[in-house]
């Protein structure tokens, strides 16, 4: 499970900030492409909110 976090951050470190160059070349703005890291948290903090419930079991 580590190595794969590991791998995970080690990709998106290398690939993000390409995506963010890329948008802010197409939109000549540097504050547009802060769009992209911003989508990177949203997904980190659903990841973190959705992990975090408790699940609990029913009986039937």
């Amino acid at each position: 499970m580590g190595s794969s976090l590991l791998i995970m951050s080690i990709v998106g470190g290398a690939i993000i900030p390409v995506i963010m160059g890329y948008v802010s070349d197409a939109t000549q703005s540097i504050q547009t492409a802060y769009v992209v890291p911003l989508l990177c948290f949203l997904v980190v903090a659903y990841y973190g909110a959705a992990g975090s419930r408790i699940n609990q079991i029913q009986n039937q």
